[in-house]
């Protein structure tokens, strides 16, 4: 029978340590404590017994040389006891892109922050200098006690890390935020002066000279017929709508076709007319979606798509006033409903196009509720600080009752907070079980609200 010490020796022939590593000091009463293998993930899992706390290159030597003869076998961790452990911060920094790298899986923002920290090290606290009070505040809840756990795992039992505002960085990203935000602010003010009056000169370019006519033109007498009113094949009829989708056609008889699809908001049509002569074409290269158009012509059911289409005898561009809200001050309507496009499949704008169209109409507040999500909480948040609005912050969520049970074994309802389970996330390449293809795994191990193991592929 094996002693633990002879276990290890055995180990470090089997991984074929290069001796001027295997002789180091901390090898020369090394012990393997135990070893748990895991048969269905495929992990031995090492618990060593050392005197003193290995320096890193060291470790990581030890680390490859494993990894590589247990590599056709299983993957490897690593837990290291020290009968007394001594460090100073150089051997903590050492370890410190390794730990970052194998103790925030989890966590890239933390991640990202560690790789620009220098730790310091006060008594038995490495001290985590931090860009401001909510970073620090994340750190704390989040990050302090995985990094802690993965040292404590490598020997260095009795390290605590603290994280601390570093107040000299803090001041220089608060004054080059405050220098940018600046210069931002008066470049958009600019850029918004230019096209309001850009705006206001084409409007009136436009009300004066009609950029697009083709036929006659359409007087503002002429009844204006709702496209929900219209419903089968008729001679004449005037519609006006905001034109949404354009396409041109060049045919076999190398004349052109026009297809503009519009709307008034109650239906829309498909528009269509033919070119008779390069006027006519030079017209059609013209219309672009935004537009708002008169048409007058006749209904009938197209040979192609069987639905009724306008076919154009006349058309102009027109201009449509914008909508108001005639609504005194002090008395506009707040919206409390409201979907963005973070609500799958049931919106089209983002906040900021709510957000402004409820600031340009003099409403004090506007709230968001999206459908199962809170992803538009921050442009929600930018846009109403910039807009000067209230935002209130909803959701439309589903609930379950507290008394359903929702986790069962062998029938069983079971209380999910006292059960190891697994909380496990697909991506893929698009929703079609067809064409597209899963691209990555991953998965917590959760016991008693803590995550115990984690899996990424």
């Amino acid at each position: 029978m094996l002693s633990k010490r002879d276990m290890f020796v055995k180990l470090l022939e089997q991984i074929q340590l290069d001796p001027s590593i295997s002789n180091a000091p901390a090898f020369k009463t090394a012990t393997v404590e135990q070893v748990t293998v895991h048969a269905q993930s495929r992990v031995y899992e090492f618990t060593l017994g050392m005197d003193e706390v290995l320096p890193f290159a060291i470790f990581h030597q030890f680390k490859s040389s494993l990894d590589a003869a247990f590599t056709q076998i299983a993957k490897t961790t690593v837990h290291i006891t020290v009968a007394d452990p001594k460090f100073d911060v150089g051997m903590i920094r050492g370890y410190w892109n390794f730990i970052v790298e194998n103790g925030l899986t989890g966590s890239a923002i933390a991640a990202q922050q560690c790789e620009k920290m220098e730790p310091e090290l006060r008594n038995h606290t490495l001290i985590l200098p931090v860009e401001n009070q909510p970073m620090l505040e994340y750190f704390r809840d989040n990050v302090t006690g995985a990094l802690e756990n993965a040292y404590h795992d490598l020997g260095f039992a009795g390290l605590t890390i603290k994280p601390e505002v570093d107040t000299a960085a803090e001041q220089a990203n608060l004054a080059e935020f405050q220098s940018k935000r600046a210069e931002q602010t008066a470049a958009l003010a600019e850029k918004a002066a230019s096209v309001i009056q850009q705006a206001a000169a084409d409007h009136k370019k436009a009300v004066e000279n009609p950029a697009i006519m083709l036929g006659r033109p359409i007087k503002d007498s002429d009844e204006i017929l709702q496209m929900v009113t219209i419903n089968q094949e008729e001679r004449n009829v005037t519609i006006e709508g905001y034109v949404f989708d354009v396409e041109v056609r060049e045919l076999r008889s190398k004349r052109k076709l026009l297809m503009v699809k519009i709307t008034d908001y109650s239906g829309s049509f498909l528009v269509k007319k033919f070119s008779n002569d390069k006027n006519d074409e030079a017209v059609f290269d013209g219309i672009k979606k935004g537009m708002w158009l008169r048409v007058r012509g006749s209904v009938q059911e197209d040979s192609y798509s069987r639905e009724l289409t306008v076919n154009a005898r006349d058309l102009m561009q027109v201009s449509h006033a914008e909508r108001q809200d005639t609504a005194p001050d002090g008395d506009k309507r707040i919206e409390l409903h409201l979907h963005t496009n973070m609500s799958q499949m049931d919106a089209m704008n983002s906040i900021s196009d709510y957000v402004g169209r409820a600031a340009k109409w003099g409403h004090e507040a506007i709230a968001v509720t999206d459908h199962a999500g809170l992803q538009a909480y921050p442009e929600a948040h930018t846009a109403a600080k910039k807009a000067g609005m209230k935002m209130l912050y909803g959701v439309e969520i589903n609930l379950v009752d507290d008394g359903t049970p929702v986790a069962y074994r062998n029938d069983e309802p079971l209380v999910l907070a006292d059960q190891t389970y697994v909380v496990f996330d697909v991506e893929t390449t698009g929703l079609s079980a067809v064409y597209d293809k899963v691209i990555e795994l991953a998965a917590v191990k959760m016991k008693d609200g803590a995550v115990i193991d984690s899996f990424e592929e």
